[in-house]
């Protein structure tokens, strides 16, 4: 039996504005963090895509990496275990916790601390690379008193946040938010307080209302997309 419970947003009694919805996020992102330019509608964009996951072939990591500390990354992850859909927010898992809460659950996992325990593990770098594509976001391992093989799921949008810089496959694998330190003179930014979240509890309904709306269309649409790098790349900007 698992020991805790993750709940979907309950979704906002009205219809919203899908153009409103991103500059609600947007500006979420802007009051309490100095972030380089566009990574507010960047992460806005993220998050949509955690309430409307079903939608999609392919989940690009969120790879936010600071230089050093205390750049907001732990904010970063908190606003986002606020916004994004059934969020599982933790500084130390195992890659059999990673697997099996994403089997028993299928949440948004949030992941901090990563320089502390990814670099020299091959088998988290494995898990979180597997979960990029839909078809491919499985692992195999044995399980049970008869250590019967079975796969275990890997499907689930992730967002892992570092000190330095991630390795080359899970880096191409990802969507990577540079943070920086809040800049003298800079864009004046606000306290964040868990104890006052009504504001962000309201923008995460909006999003889930508006992913139940318009989740048929996104699963039929065929965006024009503009000529990336690579072909990874096009796949972490259109799901």
């Amino acid at each position: 039996e698992y020991g805790f419970e993750i709940l979907s947003p309950e979704p906002w009694h009205l219809p919203v504005n899908g153009s409103e919805l991103l500059d609600e996020l947007t500006g979420v992102f802007q009051r309490y963090l100095d972030l380089p330019h566009l990574v507010a509608e960047t992460l806005a964009l993220w998050v949509v895509f955690t309430h409307t996951f079903d939608a999609w072939d392919n989940s690009p990591r969120l790879g936010i990496c600071s230089p050093v500390p205390g750049c907001g990354k732990t904010t970063l992850l908190s606003l986002l275990s606020f916004v994004a859909c059934k969020p599982v927010l933790a500084s130390s898992v195992t890659p059999a916790v990673i697997f099996r809460t994403i089997e028993a659950y299928q949440p948004t996992l949030l992941i901090d601390e990563a320089d502390t325990f990814l670099d020299d593990n091959s088998g988290f770098k494995g898990i979180l690379n597997s979960g990029h594509n839909r078809h491919a976001a499985y692992v195999m391992r044995c399980d049970g008193d008869d250590s019967h093989p079975r796969k275990f799921l890997t499907w689930a949008p992730l967002a892992i946040a570092r000190i330095g810089t991630f390795n080359q496959t899970l880096r191409e694998r990802s969507i990577i938010v540079n943070m920086r330190k809040h800049r003298p003179g800079g864009n004046s930014i606000e306290r964040f307080q868990q104890d006052q979240t009504d504001e962000l509890e309201t923008v995460c309904s909006k999003a889930a209302r508006w992913a139940n709306d318009t989740l048929d269309e996104l699963s039929h649409a065929d965006p024009h997309m503009p000529k990336l790098s690579t072909d990874r790349e096009a796949d972490n900007w259109r799901p």
